[in-house]
């Protein structure tokens, strides 16, 4: 059987293309194909392995600014002809429009219907230059009506997070069987969990992500917060923050993984398609402390694995924050809430959905070593 994997891009590397990697494992024969692909990337996460990139990653500024490239992409994937049986689309903005003339069958991994035409207020802070006034009402109509004609070309949807399936329910009228992402959570397993007395924030620092609200939240309650990661908020979150938050910037993968075991909670407070964060605090024996939306709904499940809050303002958060510290909480119950989530589950998961022969790799749930 021929097999395609089309991937939006292959830039910097985050929970959509930690999929495409699963899936490139899954089919390690399949022709893979991004519109975008950082070179240094692709030899890191994929050695050996030859990807296919559209037109669009010749364009001056492609592998840097490829979200302001929106019509390009949008086009090239509306252009490319896969030769394939099987067409599998790792999509979050317009990768399914590569079935739009595909004749065999075409599964499509959605991580979220187009967010510029559905979601565009999750979009601020994504996309520079593109107000959300203009986006909502002179773009995002049109945009729909495109989504919704490349997403017949789809015989079926895969949806990363219950959030999602109601997305694509609304957004195009259909069913989507549910599979959570891979979560890589053996590193995280195997840290010995430490708590101090700090609060923890992870993540590129965007506006809608709402670190503002963690940064809130702890100075309201009096607790010492750490902020790790870096972007463009970064120097107005500084500026707002009191001194009790601490801003380490960008930290390596071992010094997140201590910052997870150290800390007495991790603060999710945006909106998030999914969202591994959450599950890899879980890994690490952390409770969760999330917005009660997107992803976090599958993932955080109040009094058992963290506490959910239901308004995006510091008081609500707080006191999610109070309620969640009141809690003792047993680390390993947390870790083995996170199990369900890792990269064999999601191997087996789709390997069985698709119908193809499970891999060596989909072995059993691992346990903490």
């Amino acid at each position: 059987m021929r097999v395609v994997i089309a991937h939006e891009w292959f830039t910097v590397i985050g929970g959509s293309d930690k999929t495409f990697l699963a899936l490139a494992e899954l089919f390690p024969e399949a022709e893979l194909v991004t519109a975008v692909a950082d070179p240094e990337a692709l030899e890191r996460h994929l050695p050996g392995r030859a990807v296919t990139r559209l037109v669009t990653d010749r364009l001056p500024g492609a592998r840097h600014h490829w979200r302001r490239l929106a019509p390009a992409v949008m086009a090239a994937w509306a252009a490319y002809r896969p030769e394939a049986d099987l067409l599998v689309t790792s999509s979050h903005f317009a990768a399914t429009a590569a079935g739009w003339r595909f004749g065999g069958r075409h599964v499509a991994y959605c991580h979220t219907p187009l967010r510029l035409a559905w979601r565009p207020d999750l979009e601020h802070g994504r996309l520079p230059g593109i107000s959300e006034a203009v986006t909502s009402r002179a773009i995002a109509p049109l945009l729909r009506t495109w989504d919704r004609a490349a997403s017949r070309s789809v015989d079926e949807f895969v949806a990363n997070s219950t959030a999602v399936a109601d997305r694509i329910a609304r957004a195009y009228g259909r069913e989507a069987t549910v599979i959570h992402p891979p979560v890589d959570i053996e590193p995280f397993l195997r840290a010995e969990r430490t708590p101090g007395d700090h609060l923890l924030a992870f993540g590129r620092l965007v506006p809608y992500k709402r670190f503002d609200l963690a940064v809130s939240a702890a100075a309201r309650l009096g607790l010492p917060l750490v902020v790790a990661g870096d972007g463009p908020e970064a120097d107005r979150l500084r500026a707002a923050a009191g001194p009790g938050v601490t801003f380490l910037g960008r930290v390596s993968d071992e010094e997140y993984i201590a910052l997870l075991a150290g800390a007495r909670a991790l603060l999710f407070a945006g909106e998030e398609d999914f969202g591994l964060v959450p599950v890899e605090a879980l890994a690490a024996g952390c409770p969760v402390v999330a917005y009660a939306a997107g992803g976090a709904l599958d993932t955080v499940r109040p009094g058992l694995t963290g506490e959910l809050f239901d308004e995006q303002t510091p008081g609500s958060l707080a006191s999610a924050v109070e309620r969640c510290l009141d809690r003792a909480w047993d680390p390993e119950a947390l870790r083995h809430a996170a199990l369900p989530y890792c990269t064999a589950r999601f191997l087996r998961d789709f390997a069985f959905h698709v119908g193809v022969p499970v891999p060596a790799t989909a072995a059993p749930r691992p346990a903490r070593a």
